[in-house]
C-alpha cells in the first residue's frame, strides 16, 4: 500500500466525521435509533440489491459490443467491486471489476475500464439533472448548493465530450499519440497506443445515439431506485414532514459528497453530506439526521460487504486476488 495515496483519504474522512459529530446529542441519537421501525430493513435490503441488478443490466448493455455476458455474472462482478470499495482504500473496486471480468470473461481490463468510465459519467449527468430539477422547485437553497452543480456540470460534460472525441477520431488520436510518445521510447509508444486503443473500444456505444439514450434511461432508473432506499430509511425514522423529493435531494448531495477521497466505505463524507442535505430540507434535529445517516450507511455497508464476500467465494476468488487489481493499475500506467 502506498501511504502517500492512503493517508489523504483517511484524514478527510476523520475531518468530515468530526464535522458531522460536532454539536450532536448522543443520547438523542440513541433514542432515535431505538424508535426505528426495524422491519424496514427488509425492503431497504431488497431495493439495495435491486440497484446492483440495474447496474449489471446497464453494464451488460455497455459491454454488448464486446461480448454477451450473463446478467447474473455481471451482478456478481459488480457487487464484488463495491464490496472492495468497502474494505480496501483508494477505491480499487472499479479496478477490481475490470480485473475480475478480464479473468472470468477474457475481456481486456483496459477495455472494460472504458465502459466503467462511461458508467460514472452517466451517473454524474443523471445526478446533475436531479439537482437541477430540485433547484427549480426549491430555489431557496444556499449558494454553495448551486455552485456545486455549476462546478460539477463542466466536469462531467467535458468528460463525455472528450470520450466522444476519442471514439469518433480514434485513428488520428492514436497516430498522434504514437508520434508523440515515440520520441521518448518506441516500446513505450506501442504499449500506450495498445492500451489507449483497447480503452477506446470500450466506448463503442458512443457511436449510436439510440444506444446512448437507453444507457441514460437505465441510469435514470438506477438513481430513482437508489432514492427509494433513502425514502424507505426516512420512513423507518418516521420523518414524514419533509417534501416528497427530500430523498432524491439527500441522495444527490451525498453521492456527490462521497466522490471526495475518503477511507474505505466513504465513512465521514457520507455522514456529513447526508446530514447537511437533511438540514437544508428542513430537518432541524441534527442528532436525528446523523442517526439516519449512520443507520442508512451501516445497512448498505454491511449488506453489500457480506453479499460481495459471498459472491467472491462463489467465483473462487479471494481478497488477495482483488489486491492484484491495484498492481494491474501500476502495470497499465
Amino acid at each position: 500500500m502506498k501511504n502517500y495515496k492512503f493517508w489523504p483519504g483517511i484524514l478527510l474522512s476523520v475531518f468530515f466525521l468530526w464535522l458531522a459529530l460536532r454539536g450532536v446529542n448522543f443520547e438523542e441519537m440513541i433514542d432515535a435509533i431505538a424508535k426505528v421501525s426495524w422491519w424496514y430493513l427488509i425492503p431497504i435490503g431488497l431495493v439495495t440489491l435491486g440497484t446492483f441488478l440495474v447496474r449489471a443490466l446497464r453494464w451488460r448493455y455497455l459491454l454488448s459490443y464486446e461480448k454477451h455476458i450473463k446478467l447474473h455474472s455481471l451482478f456478481s462482478y459488480t457487487i464484488i467491486g463495491f464490496m472492495a470499495n468497502n474494505v480496501f482504500p483508494l477505491r480499487i473496486g472499479e479496478l477490481a471489476r475490470a480485473y475480475i471480468i478480464g479473468k472470468k470473461e477474457g475481456i481486456s481490463k483496459v477495455r472494460s475500464l472504458g465502459t466503467i468510465v462511461m458508467e460514472r459519467i452517466f451517473d454524474g449527468i443523471t445526478l446533475l439533472l436531479f439537482l437541477t430539477l430540485i433547484l427549480v422547485y426549491h430555489p431557496g437553497f444556499p449558494d454553495w448548493v448551486k455552485k456545486m452543480g455549476l462546478m460539477l456540470a463542466p466536469v462531467f460534460f467535458l468528460a463525455l465530450g472528450g470520450l466522444i472525441v476519442l471514439e469518433w477520431h480514434q485513428d488520428w488520436i492514436l497516430k498522434f499519440t504514437h508520434w508523440l510518445t515515440g520520441h521518448i521510447s518506441p516500446k513505450l509508444a506501442g504499449r500506450i497506443v495498445e492500451h489507449l486503443q483497447s480503452f477506446i473500444h470500450g466506448l463503442a456505444i458512443l457511436r449510436r445515439v439510440d444506444h446512448l439514450l437507453i444507457a441514460f434511461f437505465l441510469s435514470l432508473v438506477l438513481w430513482i431506485v437508489y432514492a427509494g432506499i433513502f425514502h424507505l430509511a426516512l420512513q423507518a425514522f418516521h420523518i414524514n414532514h419533509l417534501p416528497l423529493y427530500t430523498a432524491l435531494f439527500v441522495l444527490t448531495v451525498t453521492a456527490f459528497g462521497v466522490m471526495l477521497p475518503s477511507s474505505p466505505g466513504f465513512i465521514g463524507p457520507f455522514q456529513y453530506f447526508c446530514v447537511k442535505a437533511l438540514i437544508l430540507m428542513g430537518l432541524e434535529d441534527k442528532s436525528l439526521a446523523l442517526s439516519y445517516a449512520f443507520f442508512l450507511h451501516a445497512v448498505q455497508y454491511v449488506l453489500v460487504t457480506l453479499v460481495g464476500l459471498g459472491y467472491l467465494w462463489k467465483e473462487n476468488l479471494s481478497l488477495s486476488d482483488l489486491k492484484k487489481a491495484e498492481e494491474s493499475e501500476d502495470q497499465i500506467i
